[in-house]
């Protein structure tokens, strides 16, 4: 999720590709695991990575 790389890719898309069958699961385990959900943790992530290339 973090990856600039991946920014165009959709989350669903991402847990797709990890074995998750839907995204509300997806989404809860996540959040259960990092206390965010996927598109709040992609987008800090993503800023954070524009302003280290400042």
């Amino acid at each position: 999720l973090a990856d600039p790389a991946l920014r165009d890719m959709p989350v669903h898309r991402i847990a797709d590709r990890w074995g998750f069958r839907g995204h509300p699961t997806f989404t809860r385990a996540f959040r259960a695991a990092f206390g965010t959900s996927p598109q709040d943790y992609r987008n800090s992530a993503l800023a954070a990575t524009a302003d280290e290339r400042r």
